[in-house]
């Protein structure tokens, strides 16, 4: 997954479930601020508006 941390790449796969910062931030046993940082992290390198976008990108990616 491009150039994505261990812990980001795992933050992209819930993400493209549809799940919440918060979710993901319980999922991962991360704060919401970190899971927020990262979600944003992520749309910019994926060049995704939205969690729908970054979904798609992991398809085509598989």
């Amino acid at each position: 997954m491009t150039d994505l941390t261990p812990g980001r790449a795992q933050v992209t796969t819930l993400l493209a479930e549809g799940r919440s910062n918060s979710a993901v931030a319980a999922a991962l046993s991360l704060s919401p601020h970190t899971a927020r940082r990262h979600t944003d992290s992520i749309l910019v390198k994926l060049g995704a508006h939205s969690r729908a976008e970054v979904g798609a990108t992991l398809r085509r990616m598989a």
